[in-house]
């Protein structure tokens, strides 16, 4: 199957795609309102209610404009590559259980649950203090490369 032609099936068949996926499929977090799917032997991630997608997206928006300098950016482009994209999902949902649960997370069992009680406590995400998720971006680090065997 050709990039383009796998990229317009996934649009079609996943209409309202999680904003979490790529720290979904890396396995340290998870989401009751995610439904894992294959097509064309890749893994994707749907959202289940498109109410909720919406709150995640808004969330991780403003979560990729305030650590722009964290990632090393002057400006933010349509999308981030795929490493900074997994630092941001990854240190914001880290972060944000710090800030609530006083705790630092090895997983996020549901984004979902996590959201919801950041949305309770900061209603439309406004006066959540981002400094704390920030730190947790910069923490977040990429699998390490593998070494190529000269065997």
């Amino acid at each position: 199957m050709e990039e383009d032609e796998y990229r317009a099936t996934y649009r079609q068949f996943n209409q309202t795609r999680c904003a979490f996926e790529k720290a979904i499929l890396s396995r340290r977090c998870a989401c009751d309102q995610a439904h894992k799917f294959c097509l064309a032997e890749r893994e994707g991630v749907a959202c289940k209610a498109e109410s909720r997608s919406e709150r995640c997206q808004a969330f991780l928006q403003q979560a990729r404009q305030k650590a722009l300098f964290a990632l090393k950016m002057t400006q933010m482009a349509d999308a981030l590559p795929h490493a900074k994209e997994i630092r941001v999902q990854l240190g914001c949902l880290s972060g944000l259980t710090e800030l609530l649960d006083n705790e630092q997370p090895e997983t996020i069992d549901n984004v979902d649950e996590l959201l919801g009680r950041t949305e309770q406590q900061y209603p439309g995400f406004q006066g959540l203090p981002f400094e704390p998720l920030i730190r947790a971006i910069m923490r977040i680090q990429g699998r390490k490369r593998r070494r190529k065997n000269n065997d």
